[in-house]
């Protein structure tokens, strides 16, 4: 999902109907569908301790803001349905049989813009009675969905908002805070704590602010800065790049047109948000560059935090938090001037700007220094492919991101000898490849159109091709030899520890195990639906415990086994037992029973294993009851 935070493991239809649902809740005032109380007292519990009195969601004032939202909504149904219909189909972009119906849906960096145009290009909003106003609101609310969220992540420049605001709507922008809230909420019961709540909806506050003012979101943020700047101390100050660096990045330091206000205060300002922003995605949310000022000059750590005021943080969390902050601050205090300059300009929400997703996933499997590195690099791949001056160019790290645990080892190996680039646009920066042997490389896919740049790994060595080749093979002997011959060329070509990679090679070779078992099973269940006889479902049978050890199958798999076994040998005795008493009763003689009798028996003793005694005795006393019938007859 793109909301922050990232949603536990779920699937988008679940992820949709629970937003929907938390909408209803605020629309009916039923905050205990809203939240659930049980599972933020017991976050509660866990961050204060066991005498925490409540629990650490949204508050009643803030619950109050939210239901005020929702109707003044409420007098303008137009946006009330528009955020209804932006709801259900908010996740239509990352579902992949709609995307192949757009012209290039390669070209549309992200799934927000991929579907608002699969909603503009066919008539799904149509089918619920939409009309043409309604259905350019609900596109809006889809194309942006998500970009709040991304600012609290670090992931988005401040100037980014000028969208929500550009129309000068208020309803507009409270529909989007709105579907920020629910889609935090339905994310994970338990993320949208007090303390996001309010990050959420100050982003309202501001906004309706400078719509009142008819202001922008670049004149506050100046403004914001210059406060930021002066509470700077010269001790903490981050380097200003040599004159080389700056005029790489086309942001020379005398250049005014570039700086409405170039002093030092404002660019120290900016450099300390930039920082912030770098925290942000390393997933420290609760720092900021104040906290670590007073931190780094031996300030008490209860101190700091009882001036936050944090409402839903305890002091556990937000210490652990700033230590990890500190680390960050000294990684990149000792960065080379030029390095550490490109780094803080890249992430410059008034210098590069550079709007970077996905990222935040990453730091969970890779060390502080080899995320900052990775960052870096791609910041400066991002100046090589689209200039000095481009601003807003979008780095997407989620290719990345979604095989970043087979991965991490050999590109947090990769990344410990690589020196710190210094993200400038030139031609003759370090790279991956430069530094001994690899299993892969980070791959960067630029479109130039869009501005913008995938970040992917790639082996060196075919791991998918050999992934691939395992699932084309259906004999299980066949199969197993070419898996050892796999791992052996893994060990043989890879200079190091090649786990992860035997690890994936394990699962493919496993999962193709079972598709054969999983054909064994079905073949084995056609063979005995044509099964008319014992004596065939005896030889099958058989022959299934000769291949049981060969064919390997699962606990699940012989559950299933003896499931179909026991179903088919019911279907056999039924038939068998059904021809036997039509048989019976087309004698006319009792010679004729008696002699059929005889011969029966030995049949049915020799079945007994699949008709049971008891069988045996109904048949006995069946076959007595026709000849006592018969005499009756005769006599």
């Amino acid at each position: 999902m793109a909301e922050y935070p990232a949603p536990d493991k779920q699937s988008l239809a679940v992820y949709v109907m629970r937003c929907l649902l938390k909408f209803q809740a605020l629309v009916r005032k039923d905050r205990n569908a809203f939240q659930d109380r049980n599972i933020f007292y017991q976050q509660a519990k866990e961050e204060f301790g066991p005498l925490a009195e409540e629990g650490i969601g949204a508050t009643h004032s803030q619950l109050d803001l939210l239901e005020y939202i929702v109707e003044s909504m409420q007098q303008r149904p137009m946006y009330l349905r528009a955020l209804m219909a932006a709801l259900l189909f908010q996740e239509i972009g990352k579902i992949d049989g709609c995307a192949v119906a757009l012209p290039a849906p390669d070209t549309l960096p992200t799934s927000a813009e991929r579907g608002a145009l699969i909603l503009d290009q066919t008539d799904l909003l149509e089918q619920y009675h939409v009309d043409l106003q309604m259905k350019d609101l609900a596109i809006l609310l889809v194309r942006h969905h998500g970009l709040i969220g991304r600012l609290l992540q670090g992931e988005e420049p401040v100037p980014i908002l000028e969208r929500l605001t550009a129309s000068q709507d208020e309803q507009f922008l409270d529909a989007l805070v709105l579907q920020a809230v629910l889609n935090t909420a339905a994310a994970q019961e338990g993320l949208l704590v007090a303390d996001l709540l309010d990050g959420l909806l100050n982003f309202r506050a501001i906004g309706h602010h400078l719509i009142q003012a008819k202001s922008t979101w670049r004149v506050w943020l100046e403004e914001s800065l210059l406060e930021k700047g002066k509470a700077v101390m010269p001790e903490f100050c981050f380097a200003e790049g040599s004159e080389r660096a700056q005029r790489a990045t086309g942001r020379d330091s005398q250049d005014s047109s570039r700086d409405p206000m170039p002093n030092k205060v404002l660019r120290h300002g900016r450099q300390a948000a930039a920082f912030e922003r770098l925290l942000r995605m390393m997933r420290i949310t609760w720092v900021d560059f104040q906290d670590l000022q007073m931190f780094l000059m031996k300030m008490p750590i209860a101190f700091i935090y009882y001036k936050k005021k944090l409402k839903s943080v305890g002091l556990a969390t937000f210490e652990a938090q700033l230590n990890e902050a500190v680390k960050i601050f000294q990684l990149v205090s000792r960065m080379p001037p030029d390095a550490q300059y490109g780094l803080l300009d890249g992430l410059d929400h008034l210098g590069g700007s550079v709007r970077v997703h996905d990222f935040h996933i990453l730091p969970e499997f890779l060390e502080i220094e080899a995320s900052v590195k990775l960052l870096m690099l791609s910041l400066q791949m991002c100046w090589r492919y689209f200039g000095p001056e481009a601003e807003n160019s979008l780095i997407l790290f989620g290719p990345l991101s979604q095989k970043i645990e087979k991965v991490h080892s050999a590109l947090q190996r990769d990344l410990r000898h690589l020196p710190f680039p210094e993200c400038r646009g030139d031609q003759d920066g370090p790279s991956l490849s430069d530094h001994g042997q690899s299993s892969g490389c980070v791959h960067f896919e630029p479109n130039l159109a869009e501005q913008t740049i995938r970040v992917d790994y790639r082996y060196t060595i075919p791991i998918d091709l050999m992934e691939q080749s395992l699932a084309t093979i259906w004999d299980r002997e066949v199969l197993q030899r070419r898996f050892h011959e796999l791992v052996e060329e893994l060990r043989r070509k890879l200079p190091f520890d090649a786990r992860d990679f035997e690890e994936a090679l394990a699962k493919a070779f496993e999962a193709q195990q079972k598709k054969i078992s999983d054909q064994a099973l079905a073949a084995l269940q056609e063979q005995l639906g044509v099964v008319g006889s014992f004596s065939a479902f005896h030889e099958l049978e058989q022959t299934l415990e000769r291949q049981q050890v060969e064919l390997q199958f699962s606990e699940e798999q012989r559950f299933l086994l003896k499931e179909i076994f026991e179903f088919h040998r019911s279907r056999t005795r039924d038939r068998y037992l059904d021809a036997i008493y039509q048989k019976i009763n087309t004698f006319r003689s009792g010679e004729e029973l008696t002699a059929y009798w005889n011969s029966l028996k030995y049949d049915l003793f020799s079945y007994r294993a699949y008709l049971g005694k008891e069988y045996e005795s109904l048949i006995a006393q069946f076959i007595e009851q026709k000849l006592a019938e018969m005499e009756r007859t005769l006599g």
